[in-house]
């Protein structure tokens, strides 16, 4: 794919994932994970990495969907190392769902007591595993 080819692309994703709508911000957000394999893709969100980590932080908080916490990841794996001045930032959010998302689970269960179905299980399991790989 040329380099004209891949920045319209991303242009189009960038656009979308500031969209009003939250389906069309979330598939975007999938999206754009799926590019981080290209260096050009690297580079172009480079610049506006910490804008491109609020919106997947929004995104999160506004719905806990697995597939964003994994694009959460993605972008912490391939910016590993300019990652740190976001460090705080992303912690805290991922922290607040967890958070969230336990208690949203007592509170269905109706106790004190966590049982964890399988889809919050991978989703908390995620969320840790994004900190961790902040960290």
């Amino acid at each position: 794919m040329g380099d004209e080819h891949m920045k319209y692309i991303l242009d189009a994703l960038y656009k979308n994932i500031q969209d009003k709508e939250l389906p069309v911000r979330v598939n975007a957000a999938i999206a754009l994970i799926k590019y981080l394999s290209h260096d050009f893709a690297i580079s172009f969100i480079r610049p506006g990495l910490g804008h491109v980590i609020r919106i997947y932080l929004k995104l999160i908080d506004d719905i806990d969907y697995d597939e964003l916490i994994e694009a959460l990841k993605v972008i912490v794996e391939v910016y590993q190392e300019e990652i740190a001045p976001y460090a705080v930032e992303v912690c805290h959010k991922l922290s607040e769902s967890y958070l969230r998302l336990i208690e949203n689970q007592k509170t269905q269960g109706g106790g004190a007591e966590l049982e964890l179905d399988s889809e919050t299980s991978l989703t908390s399991d995620g969320l840790m595993t994004a900190i961790r790989r902040v960290l």
